[in-house]
């Protein structure tokens, strides 16, 4: 089965802030899906999932967890 989103700091999935909803899929049990958005210094960014367990992490340009 192939993967709808890479699972590393290499995803070309752009995520618009205030843009429509994304929906991906759990391939197999150890599937990771990553997402890019870009922001602006000094807003406030509010991220959302439908299941907490989900969000995992949020990693800068290089792939370092802040």
């Amino acid at each position: 089965m192939n993967d709808d989103f890479p699972n590393d700091i290499s995803t070309s999935c752009l995520i618009t802030v205030n843009g429509d909803p994304l929906s991906a899929n759990f391939e197999t049990a150890d599937d990771k899906d990553w997402f890019r958005f870009d922001v602006e210094p000094y807003q406030v960014y509010q991220i959302q999932t439908a299941d907490y367990r989900f969000a995992t992490g949020i990693y800068d340009q290089q792939g370092d967890l802040l």
